[in-house]
């Protein structure tokens, strides 16, 4: 197996008891385990489908143009409210 189907598996497996024979379970017609892996597998496989992958690159120019700038302005608006509370 290749090691994302490993993790894909490992994952579903992990998500099993979040998600099963809880009061506040979000799969309440998926009581087993095999349906609710197979169920995860297929979340997981259609997600990895649907959104694009973006190269090293694109995740870099994302990070250092919007994600540093707006982690800056929220740690400078908390300080800010730390400050006036």
């Amino acid at each position: 197996m290749s090691g994302i189907k490993v993790l894909d598996i490992s994952i579903s497996a992990l998500l099993d008891p979040l998600c099963r024979d809880t009061a506040l379970s979000p799969f309440p017609f998926l009581s087993s385990a095999i349906p609710l892996h197979l169920f995860l597998l297929f979340l997981m496989i259609m997600a990895r489908w649907t959104f694009p992958r973006f190269r090293f690159d694109q995740l870099m120019d994302l990070a250092w143009k919007f994600l540093i700038p707006l982690s800056l302005a929220n740690l400078l608006v908390t300080a800010l409210v730390l400050k006036l509370v």
